[in-house]
């Protein structure tokens, strides 16, 4: 018995280990497969700290997972959802799966802004791998237990301890609840997790100003977007109102996704246009982003001292 990535799982010496192949290679199972195997489950356990049960392997996902397993005495009991390999292990892992979540592109804040129809990524974490199977996910929207088929895992998993899920809801404006549970594979149950986020039904720019104002050499703009857009751009100007710098999306390289909704950052770094650093005074700024045909511009004030 082969344990990869797996740091608290171990394979208990001088227990046996089954492959379970269906003789017809073509066949698939209706419904989940019964095992029964003897081993002296006292002696087995003693000497161990952790769970000492029945562990299939998943091919999914390259890990063993802990089974259902009912022992008495010696017998074992379990059900798999699949033929494949059994054995007994010991694991000494107490510790829940992390939940990470991204919408749009973007990580998770509360009550994030999102489009109608976001691309929301659920990123499942543990050291000793993640359950996947589907009694183990538990995935709701606004109350209701998201279908199986809505979810799209990987085509292939290449790392069982880090596995991202994604979902792509078509949404109506208002608020909306994500909750999201997971297991690892030795069945440690994640705490129910909510994501609470936003769906807008009329675009707006909420402008959170920039900082430092005055600034010195560079200087830094906030912002907002309640929904995703599909232009944008910062125009600089100076008091008598003659265009010196446009920042645009395809400028902005510390932001891997400036059209998205929510919270985003532009750094203008006090050049002009032709890359000379702008004289002390007053200077404008127009911030506008085109969104569902509808644009929106906010305007504001900066001052450059030294």
């Amino acid at each position: 018995v082969s344990v990869s990535g797996q740091p608290d799982f171990s394979h208990v010496p001088d227990t046996p280990a089954y492959r379970l192949r269906l003789l017809n290679a073509t066949a698939q199972l209706e419904r989940s497969l019964y095992v029964r195997l003897t081993a002296p489950r006292d002696s087995l356990v003693a000497g161990f700290d952790g769970n000492v049960d029945l562990f299939r392997f998943s091919k999914q996902t390259k890990k063993w997972v802990r089974c259902d397993t009912q022992a008495e005495d010696s017998l074992w009991r379990a059900a798999l959802p699949d033929v494949g390999d059994i054995a007994i292990l010991n694991a000494n892992d107490a510790t829940p799966p992390e939940i990470q979540v991204a919408v749009d592109g973007q990580p998770y804040v509360p009550r994030k802004w999102a489009s109608n129809q976001p691309r929301i990524g659920v990123r499942l974490q543990d050291v000793n791998g993640v359950d996947i199977s589907r009694n183990r996910l538990r995935i709701e929207l606004d109350g209701e237990t998201v279908d199986a088929a809505e979810i799209a895992l990987p085509d292939s998993i290449i790392d069982g301890n880090q596995i991202v899920i994604s979902y792509n809801p078509k949404l109506q404006p208002g608020e909306h609840v994500l909750t999201v549970q997971a297991a690892d594979c030795n069945q440690n149950i994640s705490e129910v997790r909510e994501f609470v986020f936003r769906v807008a039904s009329d675009f707006d720019i909420h402008m959170l100003g920039n900082y430092p104002n005055p600034f010195k050499t560079e200087t830094r703009f906030a912002y907002l977007f309640n929904s995703p857009v599909e232009e944008m751009s910062l125009k600089i100007f100076t008091a008598s109102g003659r265009l010196i710098r446009r920042i645009q999306p395809t400028d902005i390289s510390d932001d891997p996704n400036p059209l998205s909704a929510d919270y985003h950052e532009i750094l203008w770094d006090g050049l002009d246009a032709e890359g000379y650093e702008v004289a002390n005074g007053v200077y404008f700024y127009s911030l506008s982003a085109k969104s569902g045909g509808r644009t929106k511009t906010v305007n504001g004030k900066l001052a450059k001292i030294k």
